[in-house]
């Protein structure tokens, strides 16, 4: 990916990254949040029929033709994909001892591994650890905003958002006159960001919530108590 690819991609992101801040830091007017209470509803809406005839279609595919072996593959898969973002949530906490086996095990599950079909890692010493990277931004003191469900993504806040698509988009800019070298940090900072929007959307199967206050009370019940109280 050359730079002429670049420049415009980090100023996608870059509108992306205002957008969210601008959501994030104008919150507190009743103007502000009626704009994110209608956005939050017109998301639930697409991801539902998201839901309706994509998810649920594949699943039951998924769980009628696949045999058990091939299915421990793909949770595999799934959970190198989201590895990234656990070694993202420890970095920003400061564990970084933590965040560097982290993003061993994801190198060496996405090499030897296949992409994570075979958990080589874990036999060499790295085993899993899960790390939500809503709590991660909670616990390193990083405001969590306002509750916000994105389309394709699902609940989350405003500061979590923000704090993804800033890891995202600050080294893409930093490198976007290079050629591979950008392409290789564009591809491991999406990855982040991919990983840390399905730990959320996938992981506490939110998707079935029916409505959307019983969506933000299933996404606000995961949480610690010290991390729910900050979300307005």
């Amino acid at each position: 990916m050359g730079a002429s690819t670049a420049l415009p991609l980090s100023l996608l992101r870059c509108a992306v990254v205002a957008t969210i801040a601008v959501l994030a830091l104008g919150a507190s007017s009743a103007r502000a949040q009626d704009i994110l209470a209608s956005f939050n509803r017109w998301s639930f809406d697409v991801n539902r029929a998201i839901e309706r005839n994509v998810i649920r279609p594949t699943a039951t595919a998924y769980e009628k033709y696949l045999p058990p072996e091939v299915k421990s593959g793909v949770t595999r898969v799934y959970d190198n994909i989201i590895e990234p973002a656990t070694a993202a949530g420890y970095a920003i906490e400061g564990e970084f001892r933590a965040a560097a086996a982290s993003t061993a095990r994801f190198a060496v599950n996405s090499t030897i591994g296949v992409l994570g079909v075979l958990d080589i890692a874990e036999k060499v010493g790295l085993p899993r650890r899960y790390r939500s990277f809503t709590q991660s931004v909670c616990n390193a003191g990083l405001p969590l905003g306002q509750y916000l469900v994105l389309p394709a993504v699902g609940p989350t806040t405003t500061g979590v958002a923000l704090t993804a698509a800033l890891l995202m988009i600050g080294p893409t800019v930093a490198l976007a006159t290079l050629s591979m070298e950008q392409a290789f940090a564009n591809a491991a900072l999406d990855l982040v960001e991919i990983g840390a929007s399905m730990q959320t959307a996938v992981a506490g199967e939110l998707a079935a919530a029916p409505t959307p206050e019983a969506e933000r009370d299933e996404f606000l019940a995961a949480l610690p108590d010290r991390c729910r109280s900050q979300i307005q």
